[in-house]
């Protein structure tokens, strides 16, 4: 009787994660204006880093996805980049198929500070990059989540967009990154 006990409890507990990790991966591309896993809750690589690229110089321990059981700004993950060395990070991705025009791109960011620099940015082929400074979170990690937005980003004919993360930062510095869209500027 303990045996099958023992599996009935296994079995509910492996039900209940696997409907949270489905209930998480419902995220679509249109309601983020384009961006796909705009909130880190795709985990069909091993990295959970699904629809976005990390530079080839990014040298941090930590570029990941993370977990929080107090639920993060949307849904249960945001990015979280960390080391404990001095590190460089650029996570990004490419969006096609966009609209010409300008746009501008939001996303809630938690920052330690203390990094020589830390920004969101967006910019389309053949444009000049915007960015935003990323500022310092109050209340510490499980709080301040802040709304961080770049405004005049153009989109050429091409309809093509990078958005991305950019921090040069010393050890121990800290950032989480979560719920980005982009949306098309009224003309």
């Amino acid at each position: 009787m303990k045996k099958i006990m023992k599996k009935i409890k296994i079995f509910l507990a492996m039900s209940l994660f696997i409907i949270g990790c489905m209930k998480a991966a419902v995220v679509h591309a249109e309601e983020s204006g384009g961006i796909i896993n705009p909130s880190f809750e795709i985990w069909e690589t091993s990295e959970g880093l699904d629809g976005w690229t990390k530079s080839t110089d990014t040298t941090a321990q930590s570029v990941k996805p993370a977990w929080n059981e107090a639920g993060e700004q949307d849904g249960n993950y945001s990015l979280s980049c960390w080391s404990e060395n001095d590190y460089y990070v650029d996570i990004y991705q490419d969006v096609k198929g966009l609209e010409p025009g300008y746009y501008y791109l939001s996303a809630y960011a938690q920052n330690s500070g203390g990094q020589k620099s830390c920004s969101l940015y967006a910019g389309g082929s053949g444009q000049s990059y915007a960015s935003t400074m990323i500022p310092l979170s109050e209340g510490g990690v499980t709080q301040g989540w802040r709304l961080v937005t770049v405004r005049g980003i153009e989109v050429g004919e091409d309809g093509a967009l990078r958005v991305g993360l950019r921090t040069d930062a010393y050890a121990g510095n800290w950032m989480k990154l979560d719920n980005l869209k982009l949306v098309r500027e009224a003309d």
